[in-house]
């Protein structure tokens, strides 16, 4: 179980809102814990939760095909699927055109193959990563280079590739280096204590110092960046969105009708 302990203050943020809402989604029936922590000096939302019992979704595209782009739209667009969105977060590196990078499989579909090219920037770092789910709700984050002979065996209910692959069984990435100097905003996705656990860090800090800390306070073992400067979150009603986004994770509830 992870410990987590409470902590810091939401600098710009209304305080007593979101307090309420963590409150609320303190509530095991969920399957879900949302907490704020302090995590290397800097505030931290961590989400630890049971995806046998939180029924976790990909969403990139509306009906038409078009890019979600924002959680506002994504709210709508689950609605008119029956669906309820009950936290969300951006899930992996996009194109201009908000097309994913990586690899996306949504609903046992393969939207957008896994990129095994090379390149310049955080996404290209090898080892870069995988985290998938699959149809029985295993969740796994493994290197881009063993994912396909690890779906090639399971049924792939959905995955998203980014990178670069933070911690990989306890080891921090070789390319990166104490200190480090490029401190931004960030999210993550890892197994920490064994739970599955997203992470978004509301104060700037570098990939290093967030793959040691993770380790050190939170128990990560594997730990998949996603993105930077754009992480954004949704907790029921509340949320926080940086820029537009491409892929996106969330955890879905069926949508109550419309009382009338």
């Amino acid at each position: 179980m992870v410990t987590i302990r409470p902590g810091g203050k939401w600098s710009g943020w209304s305080n007593w809102l979101l307090a309420g809402v963590l409150g609320m989604l303190m509530q095991p029936a969920y399957g879900y814990q949302v907490s704020q922590i302090q995590l290397a000096g800097a505030v931290t939302t961590v989400i630890v939760m049971d995806p046998a019992v939180s029924t976790l979704a990909l969403f990139q595209n509306d009906a038409q095909g078009r890019p979600l782009s924002s959680f506002k739209r994504l709210k709508k667009h689950a609605h008119q699927q029956g669906q309820r969105i009950r936290l969300a977060m951006n899930a992996g590196m996009y194109h201009p055109d908000r097309r994913p990078v990586g690899l996306l499989v949504q609903d046992g579909r393969e939207l957008n193959p896994l990129n095994r090219s090379d390149g310049y920037g955080n996404f290209f770092m090898k080892p870069n990563g995988v985290f998938a789910l699959t149809m029985q709700n295993q969740s796994v984050i493994l290197p881009t280079a063993e994912y396909p002979q690890w779906a090639g065996q399971h049924e792939v209910r959905l995955a998203t590739q980014s990178g670069p692959l933070l911690l990989h069984q306890g080891h921090i990435h070789p390319a990166l280096t104490a200190p480090g100097r490029s401190a931004k905003i960030r999210n993550a996705i890892g197994h920490c204590h064994g739970r599955l656990t997203w992470l978004i860090i509301h104060q700037p800090i570098t990939l290093y110092r967030l793959a040691e800390s993770a380790r050190e306070q939170l128990g990560c073992t594997d730990l998949l960046y996603l993105d930077g400067s754009i992480s954004s979150l949704l907790v029921d009603d509340w949320q926080q969105q940086r820029d537009r986004l491409g892929p996106i994770l969330a955890v879905v509830e069926p949508d109550a009708p419309s009382v009338r």
